[in-house]
């Protein structure tokens, strides 16, 4: 495995570009954070963005645009590597992510569900074109997607934790929030586990409400925290008029419509050029109907509802894009539904074996 990801890194970063249309905006904070002005560093992306043809925004867009402007993480981390290594630099953070999200993840999903169950979706991640170049361009998403794995390891899937890890899974929902704002995703999966628990046990108060709480007080306060820090952007007002909807309740009329030609679009584009991410994305759902009962599922269903809820709201097909930051929980249903389907089999080959000793005797 640890080959086939070397390989595919590589081949990727001398394939695609790194540089992406968003890239300019992170470069810019980077270098306004290492000393230079806004207009020098404005300077600076012009020239990075003329051999791809990207349009360089405004300096007031660059620099203070309330949609950008709370992604700080992505910044701060890259700073040290931009100094040393110029823009490229900015490559290292989602590289180093993307490393986390595959290896932490195999490891995890190995000890819960054995290391063939684990290395079915991690096969497949590995192999996706798609997500390797999004782990490897200069962009929110790689961190983003390696916080959301952090996140998935402090939970109590089987067994309480302790108040360092509640505490911990706080921390990491603020940094979500100041990565790309998409703590609501992990936060989704987490309140339909509590949920879930809830009604099998018949009591609210269980292992999954003080991740609840710390989770949702983490992402809310950052929200907050946000709106007031950098005004000036508001996800519902983009998605009313992005649509040309006179009013709100105009807006919402035309969800089916947007989710749909988001699903055609980014179905037919995965079929045509990863199917391996095509395999994966269609076998979380399925493992999470077969699976309903489970806290795998309950998860991967809070999580991608929120994912779903934020790609819709902005209306652009992004090709899973929206949803990297909970992807560490595709990873886990669909390595669930590979140990359930192990096991089963197992079952039904010890039958087999059972009848044919039956009748031989």
């Amino acid at each position: 495995m640890s080959a086939t990801w070397l390989v595919m890194l590589v081949s990727t970063i001398l394939t695609t570009a790194q540089y992406l249309a968003d890239s300019h905006y992170y470069v810019a904070m980077t270098y306004h954070w290492l000393g230079m002005s806004e207009e020098e560093a404005q300077a600076l992306i012009i020239r990075l963005d003329k051999p791809s043809g990207f349009g360089t925004p405004s300096l007031e867009h660059l620099f203070h645009w309330g949609l950008v402007q709370p992604r700080i993480l992505y910044s701060a981390l890259s700073a040290p590597f931009v100094a040393v290594m110029g823009p490229r630099g900015m490559a290292v953070v989602p590289i180093l992510a993307m490393a986390f999200l595959t290896f932490f993840g195999f490891a995890y999903l190995s000890r819960r569900y054995g290391v063939v169950p684990a290395l079915v979706p991690i096969g497949l991640l590995t192999i996706s074109t798609y997500m390797m170049s999004y782990g490897t361009a200069m962009l929110t998403e790689g961190l983003a997607a390696g916080l959301g794995m952090a996140v998935l390891g402090t939970l109590p899937l089987r067994e309480a934790r302790s108040r360092r890890v509640v505490i911990l899974s706080g921390v990491l929902t603020v940094a979500l929030a100041f990565t790309r704002q998409a703590w609501m995703l992990p936060f989704g999966g987490i309140v339909v586990a509590w949920f879930g628990a809830a009604i099998a046990g018949r009591r609210l108060r269980n292992r999954w409400l003080p991740f609840v709480i710390a989770t949702g007080v983490a992402g809310i306060g950052s929200q907050l925290l946000q709106n007031h820090l950098f005004p000036g952007y508001s996800i519902l007002s983009w998605f009313k008029g992005h649509h040309g909807a006179d009013t709100m309740l105009d807006a919402i009329g035309m969800v089916p419509q947007i989710a749909m030609g988001i699903l055609r679009h980014d179905a037919t584009n995965f079929l045509a050029i990863d199917r391996g991410l095509f395999v994966l994305l269609f076998a979380a759902p399925v493992v999470g109907v077969v699976m309903w009962r489970s806290v795998e599922a309950h998860l991967y269903v809070g999580v991608i509802l929120a994912g779903a809820t934020t790609n819709i709201l902005n209306g652009t097909p992004t090709n899973f894009l929206y949803e990297m930051p909970g992807l560490a929980f595709v990873l886990l249903v669909v390595a669930a539904g590979a140990a359930g389907l192990s096991r089963a089999t197992h079952r039904w080959r010890e039958r087999q074996a059972s009848d044919s000793r039956v009748a031989l005797a």
